[in-house]
């Protein structure tokens, strides 16, 4: 009886062993979006998100930015609505131009992410976060874009509740294009 109740103790402590291991996968439900400070109208030509290794990409679909640093909203196909259980890799590459009605400037970029910023967002989506007034664990499921003044773009990573800014400032280049284009 005691051989057996230790047995289940062991059992036990195994169980709970089991769920403090790191998770390890790399898959996720996740779309993009585009935002700009209130005060810089942008508008967007446009703007693909590349994932994988086999060149794939997400379009943004929104032609207007929503307006607030980091906020989600103005955005690609989302995955979430149609309950995607395999989801995508994390985000590796930007492929965007647009126009600043502020600086009167278009801006171009084409950047494959560095592989210190995969690793963030494979760690952030991985982690999630709990949100303690719904006590409960939510993931990431959105790559904001925030376009600013002078071709810079820091990335977010927004959730139900929460989102967080990842440490890294990219930068566009000013292009000229016509105006019949």
């Amino acid at each position: 009886m005691i051989y057996a109740l230790l047995s289940l103790l062991g059992l036990n402590f195994q169980s709970c062993g089991g769920k403090n291991k790191k998770e390890m996968r790399t898959i996720f439900s996740w779309s993009p979006s585009v935002s700009t400070p209130y005060n810089y109208p942008a508008e967007l030509h446009h703007c693909n998100v590349g994932f994988g290794d086999k060149g794939k990409s997400i379009p943004v679909l929104d032609q207007f930015p929503r307006l607030g640093i980091g906020r989600s909203g103005a955005g690609g196909v989302d995955l979430n609505a149609f309950d995607i259980e395999q989801g995508l890799p994390v985000p590796n590459s930007l492929d965007i131009l647009w126009v600043s009605y502020t600086e009167k400037k278009f801006y171009k970029a084409n950047i494959r992410f560095p592989e210190e910023l995969q690793t963030r967002m494979l760690e952030l989506f991985r982690e999630g976060y709990y949100g303690v007034s719904e006590q409960q664990r939510f993931r990431y499921n959105n790559l904001v874009i925030t376009l600013l003044p002078g071709g810079k773009i820091w990335l977010y990573l927004d959730g139900p509740h929460r989102y967080v800014r990842l440490d890294y400032t990219l930068q566009a280049e000013e292009v000229s294009v016509k105006l019949s284009d």
